[in-house]
This record gives structure tokens, sequence and C-alpha cells, in this order.
């Protein structure tokens, strides 16, 4: 079952011993209160590295010229790492045997509209933000069913470094060890066109 950002936090705070159910913001310590949403952002940043978010965007509405032509784009605002950018016929819905021309410049891609199709950017995404006001209950994690349940670890960890008289590195322990049993990234599904590319 997947995890809203409420019920992970319970199991990040039930760690500690810092749960309280009759609390709106699930306990009554208020620094911690204060810190939780940035903790969790910064370790889901840093998770996202470890086992990555892969997600894809079509960049819709292309030039097609029969000159060498490098059309911008926009890439897209939570983009991390630029996997590949893979060429559909728009007919059979193969990925063509010849593959996008393009290249990056920062915030812009620019893909060669002599290559004929729908182009598809395969990339590594950095997860959704934790708002100060977010709404825990709404909020879906898109990090991976699995990952979801090494976090809380994580979580309890960093909330406990900063407390000198207390000893965080079981759950650090915890959270290296549950870690490293995870692939760090998603098998990538190898699909042969005839005549075509391996993705």
């Amino acid at each position: 079952m997947y995890m809203n950002l409420k019920q992970n936090k319970i199991l990040a705070l039930a760690l500690i011993e810092e749960f309280n159910p009759d609390n709106p913001f699930l306990t009554d310590d208020e620094d911690i209160q204060s810190r939780l949403n940035s903790l969790y952002n910064a370790c889901l940043t840093n998770l996202a590295r470890q086992k990555r978010i892969e997600k894809t965007f079509v960049f819709d509405n292309r030039t097609e010229t029969e000159d060498t032509y490098y059309e911008e784009f926009d890439l897209p605002s939570d983009l991390y790492m630029i996997r590949d950018v893979v060429i559909q016929d728009q007919e059979t819905n193969s990925i063509k045997e010849i593959q996008s021309d393009w290249y990056r410049l920062k915030k812009q891609i620019y893909i060669n509209s002599q290559v004929k199709g729908t182009a598809i950017l395969i990339y590594y995404a950095y997860p959704k933000e934790i708002k100060d006001d977010e709404d825990d209950e709404k909020y879906k994690f898109d990090i991976d069913r699995d990952i979801q349940y090494v976090l809380p670890y994580a979580v309890a960890s960093d909330i406990l470094k900063s407390d000198r008289s207390v000893d965080y590195t079981a759950f650090e322990n915890k959270y290296r060890t549950e870690l490293s049993s995870l692939n760090p990234n998603k098998e990538e599904m190898q699909v042969h066109v005839s005549g075509g590319l391996n993705i």
C-alpha cells in the first residue's frame, strides 16, 4: 500500500517515541514540528539520488524540417538528470532506429527537427517538494513503495542528530542497511524493436 505523508510521519515519529495522535502536528515537540517538512525534503532528495524516480515528458508541436534546425524546448522543472531522448513513430508507436539528435544548454534542450516523429524525454526527477503548509493527507510520494518504508528511518535519524543526548546511530544503521538491500535503481526493461535499438 502506498502511503501519504501523514502516514509516513506517524512511522517516523513513532520510531523516536514522539508521536501524539491527539496533536494535529502529530507531535508535541515544537522543534520537531518546525523542522519536519524540511527534513523530509532533504531525505527525499537524497533517496531520489540513490533510487531514481524515472519519468517521461513529450515534446508536443515539434517543427519538422528537411534542413538541420535545432528547435528549443524548456526542460521539466523537476528534472534531475536526462537519461535519453527517443523518437517514437507516430503511425506504429515504435521507437525509431534513427534516434534524436539533441543537446542541452542549462534549462533548455535543443532537438534536431530533421528527425521526424514524437520526441520523448526519459529522465530522472527530483521528488515533489513538501511545502511548509502541505496537506499531509493529500501529499502522495513519487518514490517507489519499497523506499517509502525506508524513509521514516532516514527522517528519524536526522531528527535525532541535533540532540546530543540521544544516540541516533541505530536509526542511521537501520536506514543504511535497508537502503543497501534495495536495488539502487529501477531495472530498465529491455525492449527490442526489430531493426531498431534497445531501450
